[in-house]
């Protein structure tokens, strides 16, 4: 799709666009395992972070979407040397920083290892973690909401004991908090979310209760939801199903669960600053395999669910509308068959949702990946678009901008693919070329150089691409001739300078031949023959002009003898030599007069 931008436009940066979802190259690892994730930055970089079998152990990896080149990039690896293995590799963000949480088994121990992605640069934020009394694994994964701190919803290995580990990088303490268990229950679907400075926690027992507790996010103290004993959760009075339950929350006030009740009776509810109510139900909820991505409005789910009522599959990604309480589908269903492995991640600043899934054929056993983007068109908040004040006819490799820039609402990275003129006689098309100088934030700069023919104004139509979809952009560019000036052929007696000559024009230089490479000095001698001038006007310099110069020769005037007369009498003076004479007092040649005594 292609829009028009006119020269100056504004959209607010954080208003969710409608969106378009575009297939991109999935990296090869995706098809042959599922232990992986995504990220998106705040500036709308796209990330997938996995870890891989190498050699007798494993690595971890970042790799980064060139949406140019629609290219996956390795940007960060890490070795974790042999006899190790990995799993439950978990992301999450605050602010502009991407966390991932990775469980390493290594030899006896299980370590977890914690690396960011800030400014697209990825490092290792936490040197590695174990608890030497109890080695545990864990299920989920959250970032503090003090810098530094770090939450795991942890069960100790080959026992049924539960734990919320916090982990102070500055002091590097790791304290963890065990869960009421006096039954020895085996905990499933564990869950997580820190929702202001409240944990909350949720758990299936094998009896077939859903068990939902809190505690303040550094406190030992844990309490349920409802202030009971065990804080069991029903649905009109009916257990919950096991593995039905969808748990999300915004991070900042509300908490939002959606399940189904061993009636099979579907359910949404919602705690909002600790408030518990009844919610909106999505259609097609419980969704079978899901995950989400939020902000302090919405909330973002992506789900693949086999609907009953329809015998049909769908894939597709929903929002709730945090401010209305509604939900919506975000652009159109994926695909019409089941998809597993199901990912999201997103980023508020840029508008930018990423999607990942997976889809494995009994038939053929393969398994297939899926990445899918959206928003992707660029969505240009303000232009800024001047010419260079004055270009000239005539003019070879010459900046026709003096500023381009565009300010991106999705933070996405922008490149000129095509620039086309309306008219080939003052710009070639083909002379154009173009370049982006900077990028930094969500402003991109380019720049705009060609060769100019003639005088006149053409529309340069510029195609401006994030790499996914490009937009179009209508700039007119005027180009000045001037004209040259004007002069007389002329000529001196005797002798002249250059500065003698007359010619009606603005800042004029002569030349001695039709090259004009260095201008004559206005005290430079005159000599008979051509010379030639032009004019200076905004910079642009004309065509030269020529005119004849004659310099004629001084003739030898004799006045004849001197003559004496008296007082009273006439007299009359004829001068010799030349052809035209002029005396002094008044005198005519030739004619005769009584001097003035």
């Amino acid at each position: 799709m292609k829009i028009l931008i006119s020269l100056f436009c504004f959209f607010s940066p954080f208003l969710l666009l409608a969106q378009d979802w575009k297939n991109v190259p999935v990296p090869s690892y995706m098809a042959t395992y599922g232990d992986y994730d995504l990220a998106v930055s705040s500036t709308g970089e796209s990330y997938f972070a996995f870890s891989s079998t190498e050699g007798e152990g494993i690595a971890f990896f970042v790799l980064k979407y060139k949406p140019f080149s629609q290219t996956w990039d390795t940007v960060y690896n890490y070795s974790f040397g042999s006899g190790s293995y990995s799993q439950n590799l978990k992301t999450d963000v605050r602010g502009d920083e991407i966390f991932i949480s990775l469980q390493v088994n290594q030899l006896s121990e299980i370590r977890y290892y914690v690396f960011s992605i800030i400014n697209d640069q990825v490092n290792l934020a936490i040197k590695p973690i174990a608890n030497d009394i109890d080695e545990y694994e864990n299920n989920h994964f959250t970032v503090g909401n003090t810098a530094g701190e770090y939450y795991w919803f942890a069960k100790k290995q080959y026992d049924q004991k539960y734990f919320i580990s916090r982990f102070n990088s500055i002091d590097s303490t790791l304290i963890s908090d065990t869960l009421p268990n006096a039954a020895a229950n085996y905990y499933s679907e564990r869950r997580m979310s820190l929702v202001g400075d409240t944990l909350w926690l949720a758990y299936s027992t094998e009896g077939g209760e859903y068990h939902i507790l809190k505690k303040h996010e550094t406190s030992n103290v844990y309490a349920t939801y409802d202030n009971s004993a065990e804080g069991v959760f029903t649905h009109n009075s009916d257990n919950i199903e096991n593995y039905s339950v969808n748990w999300m929350s915004n991070r900042v006030n509300k908490l939002i669960f959606i399940g189904r009740n061993q009636l099979e009776e579907s359910f949404a509810y919602s705690f909002t600053n600790g408030v518990l109510a009844l919610d909106q139900t999505p259609a097609l909820s419980p969704f079978d395999q899901w995950d989400y991505a939020s902000t302090a409005a919405n909330i973002f789910v992506a789900n693949s669910k086999f609907d009953n009522a329809t015998s049909s599959y769908y894939t597709q990604v929903v929002k709730k509308d945090l401010s209305t309480g509604d939900w919506s589908q975000v652009g159109p269903d994926f695909s019409n068959i089941y998809e597993s492995a199901v990912h999201l991640a997103h980023s508020a600043s840029s508008n930018r949702l990423l999607f990942g899934s997976s889809n494995y054929d009994e038939m053929t056993y393969t398994n297939t990946g899926y990445i899918r983007i959206s928003n992707v068109e660029p969505a240009i908040g303000s232009l800024n678009f001047v010419q260079v004040p004055t270009i000239c006819a005539g003019a070879t490799s010459v900046n026709l901008s003096q500023t381009f820039e565009i300010f991106d609402s999705n933070y996405d990275s922008l490149n000129i693919i095509s620039v086309v003129s309306s008219d080939e006689a003052v710009i070639p098309s083909a002379s154009v070329t173009f370049s982006t100088i900077s990028q930094s934030g969500n402003f991109s700069q380019f720049l705009l150089v060609g060769n100019t023919l003639a005088s006149g104004t053409t529309d340069l139509t510029i195609q401006i691409s994030d790499g996914y979809d490009t937009i179009t952009i209508v700039k007119p560019i005027t180009i000045l001739t001037v004209s040259p000036p004007s002069a007389l052929d002329q000529s001196f007696c005797g002798s002249g300078i250059i500065s003698n000559l007359n010619a009606t024009g603005t800042a004029i230089s002569w030349f001695s031949s039709n090259i004009p490479a260095n201008p004559l000095l206005p005290s430079t001698l005159l000599t008979n023959g051509s010379y030639y001038l032009n004019q200076t006007i905004s910079g642009c310099v004309s065509d030269l002009t020529s005119i004849e110069v004659t310099i004629n020769a001084l003739p030898t005037v004799n006045a004849g003898t001197d003559i004496t007369i008296c007082a009273g009498q006439s007299v009359t003076l004829s001068g010799s030599g030349a052809s035209s004479y002029s005396w002094n007092l008044g005198v005519t040649n030739g004619t005769s007069f009584v001097p003035a005594t």
